[in-house]
Order: structure tokens, then sequence, then C-alpha cells
């Protein structure tokens, strides 16, 4: 008898089971292999993540490497024309200055002040970023060829501009001819709070957005032993990442 009961309860239950079975089948045929059938939803959401590859990059007068030739004699402070310095990549950058002495004759030494006249073989360097809206028809009595003049203006030793062999970063307070000529100034396009020096990309809008003037005063030295032959200073801009 009891095993008579026995035998018909593992029946049911067989049955039982086959049909759970076959129904979770059933189931897993319909919805197929994701599990987000399970849940109806309106609206859905797809997330795209992009990342931007553009990269740093600066350019002078639209070039990666420009050559100004000069001469003047002993202790002449010498301001060559304004350059154009663009933001040229598609990420906000700073720009950083440093200035050396590459080839002819001995080197001169760099000198880091203009507060003495640099001796013998020596040469001091400043340069400022100026409102690249300069023209010849606008720019302040006292400038020329788009830079403060050598001599007449007060702009070099009222900002700081002395230029070191370090690379040093371009910010208000550095390099930055606050004039204002044609609406725009030697300011960064950021001047303050942790961003101040940051240059947005030349492409972002109007208004001098990623573009200065850079103009460059070189203080001569008292004299050189190297008479005649050519001294190449290289000022070099380079793009950083902005903050």
């Amino acid at each position: 008898m009891k095993q008579g009961v026995l035998s018909r309860l593992e029946k049911l239950s067989g049955s039982l089971f086959a049909s759970v079975g076959a129904l979770c089948l059933s189931l897993g045929l319909l919805l197929g292999p994701g599990l987000g059938a399970l849940y109806a939803a309106n609206p859905v959401d797809l997330d795209l993540e992009v990342t931007f590859s553009g990269s740093l990059s600066v350019s002078v007068d639209g070039l990666n490497y420009s050559t100004r030739a000069f001469s003047a004699g002993s202790n002449a402070l010498i301001v060559p024309s304004s350059a154009t310095v663009v933001n040229d990549g598609g990420l906000t950058e700073t720009w950083e200055l440093s200035v050396s002495t590459v080839s002819g004759g001995g080197d001169w030494a760099l000198q880091t002040t203009t507060v003495t006249p640099p001796d013998v073989d020596q040469y001091a360097f400043q340069a400022l970023f100026t409102s690249s809206a300069t023209s010849l028809s606008n720019e302040p009595g006292s400038w020329s060829s788009g830079c403060p003049s050598s001599a007449t203006a007060s702009d070099w030793n009222n900002y700081a501009s002395i230029v070191s062999s370090a690379p040093t970063v371009y910010t208000s307070g550095l390099y930055a001819d606050p004039i204002s000529v044609g609406g725009a100034s030697g300011l960064p396009d950021m001047n303050s709070g942790v961003q101040n020096g940051d240059m947005l990309p030349f492409s972002s809008g109007t208004g001098g957005l990623g573009t200065k003037g850079l103009c460059a005063r070189i203080y001569m030295p008292i004299g050189t032993a190297f008479v005649g032959t050519p001294q190449v200073i290289k000022l070099t801009v380079t793009a950083a990442p902005g903050n």
C-alpha cells in the first residue's frame, strides 16, 4: 500500500518538474538571451562614450619655426616687429616661454635682469603678449610695428617680461601687456583663478580668442669677442595642458 502511494507521488512530482522545465524553456525561447526583455520601458536610453582626440599645438606667424635677422651695437635695445601666436590645436592650453642662444661663436650668455646693462657677450631678453587686434592704424603712440617701442614705451618696465632659459607659463601677471588695443588686450583668454593663463582654441570664437601678438626686446651686450659672427637667439613658445 505504502509503495503504491509513493510510486504515485513520484510520478506526480516528476510530471510537475517536467511542466515547470517546459515552461522555463518556452519563456527562454520567447525572450531570447537578453534579460532586459523581461522589463518593458518607455523611453529607453543609449549611452555613447566619446573621447576628444585633439592635440596641443601652437604656431607663430602660421609656422612652427620662424627666423628674423637684425644688427645693433653696444647695449642697444632692439624690438623686432610683432609676431602672431595662435592656439591652432583643438584643446585649451597654456603657453610657456623660454629663450636660449643656440649658435654663434662662444654663444652669448643670458642675463635675467635689465636693471644693469649686459656685460661682454651677455644679453637680456624680454617678451610681452599684446592684443591680436593691433595694427599700424590703431597702435598707441609709443608703439611701433605692432609693439611697444624699444626706448619710449614704458610697457617693458611696467609689466613683468624677463624671459629665462626655463619654460615659464604666460599669465596675467607675466608676459602680459594689459593695454587694450582694437577691443582686445595682451591678457590670456582666462586671466583669473586657477585657469589664469589658459588660451582657448582659435576656432572657439571671435574677439581674439586663442591668438595674441607677441613682442620681444633684446638688450644687447656692451661688447663682444665675436664681431661679425651672428648669434642665434631662440625664443621658444611651448603649448602645455590647460588648467
